[in-house]
């Protein structure tokens, strides 16, 4: 909340008003890109793990078709099974994530608007009120299941098709690898579908006029808003001294 050149207690109310809309709109982003995450890589990440542990239950069942008890073969499925599971549970602990941030914007709000005491006086409190939300959004922010899910899909291509994949597999399964291959890598360009589909949305809704960040008329620099809204510092400063003189960008 340091601020520069705001007349009296209107203009600090003003100000700190607007960096609340600037936190808003920083959350309101980063909530709807976890949402993308959640909807367009839950469903194919759980189908994926459905789809490795029948596979491994299959493969378990010795005499029927070409099972082969839990060798290589079913260790893979398991235990790739069990990390996508992992990654799904990441989008899930993602989606919910910070859930009151909304609620505390709304309460620094209506402080700045009716505070217990003179406004000039808590603006510390304020400040260490707004950082500690800035800071939850953040977190959020850089809480992405992506890059969890890139790796996976990169380890687990690699995996299938090296031929130490084989090792271990009985005549039988060896004569359907093909088949086996085609099965596993569906699965793998499903998920990395999903991945790529989130990634396209995600970088649209950053660069939506929806959130863009929301204009103050005053001589003003924070850092954090630069760098997550703007990918630059720069601050404004006004020609002379009247309220209607113009600004000026300044790196």
């Amino acid at each position: 909340f340091g601020i520069i050149g705001v007349g009296g207690t209107e203009g600090i109310r003003a100000h700190n008003l607007w960096y609340a809309d600037v936190l808003d709109a920083y959350e309101r982003r980063v909530d709807g890109e976890r949402a993308i995450e959640a909807n367009r890589l839950a469903g194919a990440l759980q189908y994926m793990s459905n789809q490795l542990n029948a596979a491994a239950l299959n493969e378990e069942k010795t005499g029927q078709g070409c099972g082969a008890g839990k060798g290589s073969l079913w260790t893979f499925y398991t235990d790739s099974a069990s990390r996508t599971q992992t990654i799904v549970d990441i989008v899930t602990t993602r989606k919910n994530a910070n859930q009151d941030i909304k609620s505390k914007i709304e309460a620094l709000r209506a402080r700045i608007r009716k505070p217990e005491g003179k406004l000039e006086d808590i603006q510390p409190e304020l400040a260490a009120q707004a950082d500690q939300i800035r800071k939850q959004v953040m977190e959020t922010d850089n809480s992405s299941a992506i890059p969890s899910v890139r790796t996976f899909i990169t380890e687990t291509r690699a995996t299938v098709n090296s031929d130490a994949f084989f090792t271990g597999w009985s005549a039988c399964t060896l004569a359907k690898k093909d088949v086996i291959l085609a099965q596993i890598n569906t699965l793998i360009d499903s998920v990395e579908q999903a991945m790529s589909s989130a990634e396209t949305e995600i970088r649209a809704k950053k660069d939506s006029p929806e959130f863009s960040i929301p204009p103050e008329n005053r001589i003003e620099t924070i850092p954090f808003i630069d760098r997550y809204f703007h990918g630059q510092k720069f601050f404004y400063h006004r020609i002379g001294s009247r309220a209607s003189d113009p600004l000026v960008r300044c790196s």
